[in-house]
This record gives C-alpha cells, sequence and structure tokens, in this order.
C-alpha cells in the first residue's frame, strides 16, 4: 500500500496542471480503492487524512472540527454545557475534585475541593483519564448521575446529581472570600481592583460589567486587567470589552484576501469607566485578548505590564458542514477557515508569521519571568480558585503534614507574581501622580 500511494502522491506533486475539484476527487477515489484492495482501513480514517492534509499547507489555525469534536468546540464557543459543575484533576492516580463551581449541582449538594471520586453511576474510576470521567460526568439536562466520594480517607458517601446547564464563568477576581465570592482588591490601600479574563465567551462583558460595579462599590480607584493566559474567543466580546474603556475611535479592524476591510469604532458615550488602567499579559495571551491589550496600548489607555503577546491575529469563519447544516439545524462538523487578519487602530498586524521580526503586543513595561515563577503563578490562581461549598464539612487529614504550607496572604500572594506586583506598583505611581 505505502508503495501505491506514493506513486500517486508523485503523480499529483508533477502535475503542472491547475488542480481541479475534479482532480481533487478522482485522486480521493484512486487513494481509496488502494485501500481497499489493501490494508482496507476504516472509510472515515481516509476521509480524515485527506481533509487534513489538504489544509495543512494553509495555515496553523485552518482546520476540520470532526463530528467527535464539534460538541467540546460547541461549549469551548458558547460557555454552556450540561453537567453538575466540578473542576477534576488526576492525583496521585484519582480522580480528584479541584474545586466545586459557583452556583451549581455540586456546589449546593456539598461537593469540595479534595473530594475523591472513586466510582461514576456506581463504576470504579480507577484508570480512568480526564476525558472518559468528563464524559461519564456530562450528560442531558435533568438527567441523574451519581458520584460516590471518598472524603479525607473516610467512609464513602454517595452524591446524586441532577445534571443542569453550567455556564463557564470567565471574570475573576483576585481571592476567595469567606461567603465563596470574589475579593476584587489587590490593594487595599490603595484601591486597586484587579480582574482575570480567562477567556473571551457571550458572557464575559456582561461578567466584568458586574464586577466593575462591585469594585465601584468598595470605592476602586484604579484597576488591573490580568489577561496573562488568556487564549482569546469571540470578536464582538474584545470589541465590547474594549469600549468599556476607549471613547472614540478605531478599536480594531480586519481585512483578508477576499474581504474588504471593515473597521470596528468606538461607540460615543459606551464608555463607564474612567480609571486608571494595567492591562497585563503574556506570551499565552492570544488572539481576542491581544485585540484588547492592542486596543487600550494604541489609545493610550491603558499601560500594559508582562511579556509580549502571543501574535495570533488571524480570524477564522466557522462553516457549519453535513445535511443537518443545509437544513439550518446543528452541524455535526465544520469547517474553521482563515479569512482575514486583524489591525490594530495603529494599523498595525498583530499576526506573527515565521519570518515576522514583530508581531502582537509589546508591553510598556517588560517584567519576564522564569518557568519556575510562571509555576508559581498557575498554582496561585488554581488556589485562588477553590470554591468551598455551603455545607462544607471539616476535612480530617489522614496523616498529619509537618510541611503543608497556609495559604499565601495577599501581600505574599503580590509578591510572588513579579509581574502582578509590578502592575501594583505601576498604578501606585498613578495615583499618586494625578493625586486621586
Amino acid at each position: 500500500m505505502r508503495a501505491q500511494l506514493e506513486q500517486l502522491r508523485k503523480e499529483t506533486e508533477q502535475s503542472t496542471a491547475k488542480f481541479t475539484l475534479r482532480d481533487v476527487t478522482q485522486t480521493y477515489i484512486k487513494a481509496q480503492v488502494i485501500n481497499s484492495k489493501t490494508v482496507n482501513v476504516p472509510e472515515a480514517l481516509i476521509i480524515r487524512e485527506y481533509v487534513d492534509g489538504a489544509l495543512e499547507p494553509l495555515d496553523p489555525f485552518s482546520t476540520m472540527i470532526w463530528p467527535v469534536e464539534k460538541q467540546d468546540f460547541d461549549t469551548t464557543m458558547s460557555g454552556k454545557f450540561y453537567g453538575v459543575g466540578i473542576q477534576i484533576s488526576l492525583e496521585n492516580n484519582s480522580l480528584t475534585v479541584v474545586s466545586p463551581l459557583e452556583d451549581t449541582p455540586a456546589y449546593h449538594a456539598g461537593i469540595q475541593a479534595g473530594d475523591v471520586i472513586v466510582a461514576i453511576d456506581g463504576e470504579p474510576t480507577q484508570g480512568i483519564s480526564i476525558d472518559g470521567a468528563v464524559r461519564r460526568i456530562k450528560g442531558d439536562e435533568n438527567t441523574a448521575v451519581v458520584l460516590t466520594v471518598r472524603r479525607g480517607g473516610g467512609r464513602l458517601r454517595d452524591f446524586k446529581l441532577i445534571r443542569k446547564e453550567i455556564v463557564i464563568k470567565t471574570v475573576k477576581g483576585f481571592a476567595r472570600q469567606a461567603d465563596g465570592q470574589w475579593d476584587y482588591l489587590a490593594d487595599k490601600d490603595y484601591r486597586i481592583g484587579y480582574v482575570r479574563i480567562t477567556n473571551f465567551m457571550p458572557q464575559t462583558v456582561n461578567e466584568l460589567e458586574a464586577a466593575m460595579d462591585a469594585m465601584a462599590a468598595k470605592g476602586v480607584r484604579a484597576l488591573i486587567l490580568d489577561f496573562r493566559f488568556n487564549p482569546g474567543g469571540l470578536l464582538n466580546q474584545a470589541i465590547a470589552m474594549s469600549d468599556l474603556f476607549i471613547d472614540e475611535g478605531v478599536i480594531v479592524s480586519t481585512e483578508g484576501r477576499a474581504t474588504r476591510k471593515h473597521e470596528e469604532v468606538a461607540k460615543a458615550g459606551a464608555t463607564e469607566r474612567d480609571l486608571p488602567l494595567v492591562a497585563l499579559v503574556n506570551d499565552y495571551s492570544a488572539s481576542a485578548a491581544e485585540i484588547v491589550t492592542g486596543a487600550l496600548k494604541d489609545h493610550h489607555r491603558a499601560i500594559i505590564v508582562g511579556e509580549r503577546t502571543f501574535g495570533k491575529g488571524s480570524v477564522q469563519t466557522v462553516h457549519g458542514l453535513g445535511r443537518e447544516a443545509l437544513l439550518g439545524g446543528d452541524a455535526k462538523a465544520a469547517l474553521k477557515l482563515t479569512t482575514a487578519l486583524y489591525y490594530l487602530p495603529s494599523g498595525r498586524s498583530l499576526h506573527r508569521n515565521d519570518d515576522s521580526e514583530t508581531w502582537g503586543v509589546e508591553p510598556d513595561v517588560s517584567v519576564k519571568v522564569t518557568r519556575d515563577e510562571v509555576t508559581d503563578i498557575i498554582d496561585l490562581r488554581r488556589d485562588s480558585d477553590i470554591l468551598h461549598g455551603p455545607n462544607e464539612e471539616a476535612v480530617p487529614a489522614t496523616q498529619p503534614d509537618s510541611t503543608a504550607k497556609a495559604p499565601a496572604t495577599q501581600p505574599e500572594r503580590i509578591k510572588l507574581d513579579a509581574q502582578l506586583d509590578t502592575a501594583v506598583m505601576v498604578l501606585r505611581a498613578e495615583l499618586l501622580k494625578k493625586k486621586i
């Protein structure tokens, strides 16, 4: 089979004529004939390899979303799914709850951080993967799933949970308060607020506005917008978020080979907050996160602190495929195709190509961190995300741990994060300079 496919590949590459749709179809048929006469692998595998191979030369972001991936893709874009509302991980080969999510079936039932899930609907979880556990815990709305939990090495306990719509929260604060709500103050003396934007989903800007209302009630005088590790998301949310802080001018423009230039402009009167701002970024801040930080920088609306952003400035359009899509229903598969590039208000493209010398958004105040420091930042974020449910019980330790550390205090957390520490110092200086 290998020799026959290699010969077919050479014939295709050596062809000097324009490769038409008919040529593509005939080449695929030949590959299927070779397959049927030799190893006879499933047709779906041939289709996948053929399509992925055809898309590979375009760019890293043009790709097929296959039926097995479509549900996860839809969840990522919508920020919603049906489940019980827990974050899980594998710790010492045990399926462990990292944290319940706020206002979810798991939260109200009393599931808590550190619980070990030993069975799902009576089936043991030993040897299960995270993906396998997620598939078994998720399900249709208003259906039941039973999680058997061991807490602190004690007895087993069954939790029968009814699956509900879970909305993923994308705006988080500095630390959890005793009642489970977010504390948005990173610096209580200078009243400097802090929000962490994890993704751009349909509800992100609404969440941010609610957080800013809560901060306004506390007398916040300056604000840190943390976009580190934010992979992006919906363009309309990036535009709306920029519009909260920019009162006029271009926010972002798009232009492609087959599409005219289109500009998104700030709406007069849409700006609600006039606070000194810092935007925190790193080399994992991408796409929509770069659009917001780039607009804030170009309009001199925020000081950018951290590291140069990722440089993902291409626009993808999603096209539903299959009979269902043609009939106006939900597509079982989709094609995500790059159709244009984003441009900052200055007219510069964000996108990073192999030969690019500049890309993304360059910080005004550069603060580089080591790999160990990145790990510390991620650990601090994970610890701050842990939510204790309303029915929290004391968790008996299986063994006393003399090496266990007490949770870091607010000043300690800031000092352990050099980029955040710098952001706080920058805003302190701004407040003193403006005598706000």
